[in-house]
């Protein structure tokens, strides 16, 4: 990894969808449970590594997994990961979070963004 600035921050993808978003909540038996992906380590897995290297050179991450799935047991290495989080759709399509998500996500962003720039 070669820095092009004095400061590097990674961001992680979220953890992937399994089914789209609109086909899942406009579906006519749609629930909670029906719209809700499972992540396990070997979805993980990319993030994982990426993480790691980047502690390694001394650059930042941020983990955005949290923001999107619940781990359930902290015996299991799975997440759910549902397409809505206290009311608000998570994802446009299986590659994109939608705008009012973002938006949701801008005050959390910016603190993680902080601790990985500054540490802490």
């Amino acid at each position: 990894m070669k820095r092009f600035s004095k400061s590097v921050i990674v961001v992680g993808d979220p953890p992937p969808q399994s089914r789209q978003p609109v086909d899942c909540l406009l579906s006519q038996h749609a629930t909670m449970r029906t719209c809700t992906s499972k992540a396990d380590k070997v979805q993980l897995h990319g993030d994982l590594q990426i993480s790691a290297a980047a502690r390694k050179h001394g650059i930042g991450f941020i983990d955005t997994t949290g923001w999107f799935c619940a781990r359930p047991s902290p015996k299991k290495f799975i997440y759910l990961c549902p397409l809505v989080i206290n009311g608000t759709i998570t994802r446009r399509d299986l590659g994109h979070i939608t705008q009012t998500y973002s938006l949701e996500l801008a005050a959390p962003f910016r603190a993680a963004f902080r601790r990985a720039l500054f540490g802490g």
